[in-house]
């Protein structure tokens, strides 16, 4: 069996697929072969040489300036705005923007011995911009020379950086043929394949052999545009990639959010009747009692709990033992309850603006009288269903004055 590792492009989000590296790492999950198209082929010739602790600080520091060659860039308080603006008008007017930190980047951080003396073969997708055609680069058929010029073009996304020159001719991002190269890992050798895609553009084959194994790795959060190379967004990122890898391989639970083992699943067992019985005091009297008890799931209960969170914008970044969640969960209820005392305000905002933070204060406090305010919340419910099962949950854990620990 050979396992191999595909990472497409994706620009600075690139962070992401360090993230799967480490859980990877802790998994001891090993791999054969890796190929990459764009930052894919930058992060993946650093895993082939397996400088792990050097790549992590590059990621967790990077800066405009250590990607850009433009005193443009040095300016800390850059907005998404403004970089796309600044990088579509170069792109025009000066035919992209040169990308000459990067290479040196690379120059810091790549080793061409230990790159070539790995085991772990590689493989990376550029594109031949004066032939209009792909360019498959393997690293044992590969001018050991012209390794790090071959990388740097996989990641030459055009036009919003100059074409990259090698020899006589001119490369551009291999993601304008191939942005998750799995069939180039299975003419490589591959018969299991880890598939990290974190793109927003370029484009994807039609895997080749459907009786391949694939395990796809890719972020549920947003990552932020491919050009922000922002170090708070990579750090984050890195978080990301690390906690979804651990999801997929059953060590972590949840969707957007990131629980520690299996604890949110114990505290839905422990508090599944709780919560039903506070259910069936508000829809006893209703014939459309839609929340039924064997409706409720542990997905169903996964659900409502994130979206809640969601909603009072709980950091999903983090991991998350579930006293931890509960109280930044509950911290995130405060400050809105303090920001919200104004009651003919928030029934205002309710009405008019549909305000679902507004609903979930209304529905918290109308909880702690359910007898005299059932009509209420039931009526809410009709139209805000996942507002009032995150309301719940919330309830029983401020009910509960719950003890962190």
């Amino acid at each position: 069996m050979k396992r191999a590792l595909v990472l497409s492009g994706g620009g600075s989000r690139g962070a992401y697929q360090i993230g799967v590296w480490k859980a990877l790492r802790e998994l001891n999950i090993k791999y054969d072969i890796i190929t990459g198209t764009s930052v894919g082929a930058l992060n993946g010739a650093f895993m082939v040489q397996n400088n792990f602790e050097e790549v992590m600080d590059f990621w967790s520091n990077i800066k405009y300036v250590e990607v850009f060659n433009e005193s443009f860039f040095e300016n800390e308080a850059l907005t998404q705005r403004r970089i796309i603006k600044k990088l579509l008008k170069d792109a025009y007017f000066k035919k992209g923007l040169e990308i000459k930190p990067l290479e040196e980047s690379l120059n810091k951080y790549f080793n061409e011995k230990s790159f070539l003396n790995s085991s772990i073969d590689y493989g990376l997708v550029v594109y031949d911009f004066d032939n209009k055609k792909p360019i498959m680069i393997k690293k044992r058929e590969i001018d050991p020379k012209k390794i790090k010029d071959y990388i740097i073009a996989s990641a030459t996304i055009y036009p919003l950086f100059k074409k990259k020159k090698i020899d006589d001719k001119y490369y551009i991002d291999g993601g304008y043929y191939d942005n998750l190269p799995i069939n180039l890992a299975i003419d490589m050798g591959a018969t299991e394949i880890i598939a990290v895609y974190i793109g927003v553009f370029g484009k994807l084959k039609p895997v080749k052999n459907k009786d391949i194994k694939i395990t796809y790795i890719e972020p549920k959060s947003k990552l932020g545009f491919p050009t922000f190379f922002d170090k708070k967004m990579a750090i984050r990122n890195l978080q990301l990639g690390y906690n979804d890898t651990m999801k997929v391989y059953k060590k972590h639970e949840g969707i957007f959010y990131t629980f520690k083992d299996k604890e949110l699943n114990d505290f839905y067992n422990k508090n599944k009747n709780h919560i039903i019985r506070i259910l069936d005091n508000i829809f006893r009297q209703s014939k459309a009692y839609s929340i039924k008890r064997k409706d409720f799931t542990f997905k169903s209960f996964i659900n409502s709990v994130e979206f809640i969170a969601n909603l009072l914008n709980v950091d999903e970044s983090k991991l998350y033992t579930i006293d931890n969640f509960n109280e930044a969960l509950i911290l995130k209820y405060k400050k809105l309850d303090n920001d919200f005392k104004n009651d003919f305000l928030c029934r205002l905002k309710m009405k008019v603006f549909r305000n679902r933070r507004c609903v979930t204060r209304s529905i918290y406090t109308k909880l702690n009288n359910i007898e005299s305010n059932r009509n209420g919340i039931y009526r809410t419910s009709i139209i805000y269903p996942k507002t009032l099962m995150g309301t719940i949950y919330l309830y029983i854990i401020l009910e509960k004055n719950w003890d962190f620990l």
